[in-house]
């Protein structure tokens, strides 16, 4: 499978309902954290802390593979899971709006099923190395993969990918926080999508070089943006996980706030 194919497959969407059954939802994606020399791997699901919070249930729609292994489009089993927030594990930093969902024990489930499932999860090996950075322009086109507004092909679980450019330099620590911000319209539902760099073809890189082939980065998680209320007071907040009525509207600028990649290797030591 190409590229641009398999990742349309890599995120997960994310119902979650709260003690008062109030429901939202947001994005979540597949990445494999790998030990003992890559012999031994977990497989979670990563989104943001903000999604989970306060979730009593939630529901999680898997994609089943065929004989192949590749994703037999239109087959999926939906995962009802209890205490869904506290089986969650958040980043040991309180400032960084991440969070992992170990996903082995409903692989079981699944396979228990005569089923398997779909598992193109991201790796380590796709987050940018420090001469990668290097070789990042300071504006690149991105793509990001999400659930906004809850709009998805719910009949043949297909995600929404909405393109974009690096709003600020990727090589620097927006406001000295290891994030980043995009041009790219973020609204309820996209808390948690991954951003990527998909160059396919002819590419530039490192300044004036010409590139031939795929590049291929994970960037970061969206987590939040700046708004402007009806007041006219511009704030930065999380995206959204629900659609609410209120009698001040906030008024999305179509700019992301990205933490960056490489802080989900802070996890690593818990495996």
């Amino acid at each position: 499978m190409k590229i641009s194919d398999k990742i349309i497959h890599v995120t997960i969407h994310i119902k979650t309902l709260d003690e008062a059954g109030l429901e939202s939802t947001g994005t979540g994606f597949f990445f494999r954290f790998s030990y003992d020399d890559h012999e031994k791997s977990v497989p979670v699901i990563v989104t943001n802390k903000h999604v989970i919070d306060g979730a009593k249930k939630g529901v999680l729609r898997f994609r089943i593979a065929d004989e192949n292994g590749n994703p037999r489009i239109g087959d999926f089993v939906d995962i009802h899971v209890n205490d869904f927030e506290q089986r969650c594990i958040r980043h040991p930093d309180s400032e960084v709006d991440l969070a992992i969902l170990p996903v082995g024990p409903f692989f079981h489930h699944i396979e228990a099923q005569g089923k398997r499932p779909f598992f193109p999860g991201l790796e380590k090996n796709l987050i940018p190395s420090e001469q990668e950075e290097k070789s990042l322009s300071a504006i690149e086109n991105i793509i990001m993969i999400g659930y906004p507004t809850a709009i998805w092909d719910q009949k043949n679980n297909i995600p929404i990918v909405r393109r974009g450019i690096t709003a600020t330099s990727f090589g620097v620590d927006f406001e000295g926080r290891r994030e980043f911000l995009i041009d790219c319209a973020c609204f309820p539902g996209s808390s948690g999508s991954p951003i990527f760099i998909l160059d396919e073809g002819v590419h530039m890189y490192e300044k004036d070089k010409i590139g031939y082939g795929t590049r291929f980065h994970f960037l970061g998680i969206l987590w939040g943006g700046p708004q402007f209320s009806s007041h006219g007071d511009l704030v930065a907040v999380p995206v959204p996980t629900s659609n609410r009525i209120v009698s001040i509207s906030n008024i999305p600028m179509n700019l992301g706030f990205c933490i960056k990649s490489q802080l989900l290797l802070d996890f690593e030591n818990l495996f």
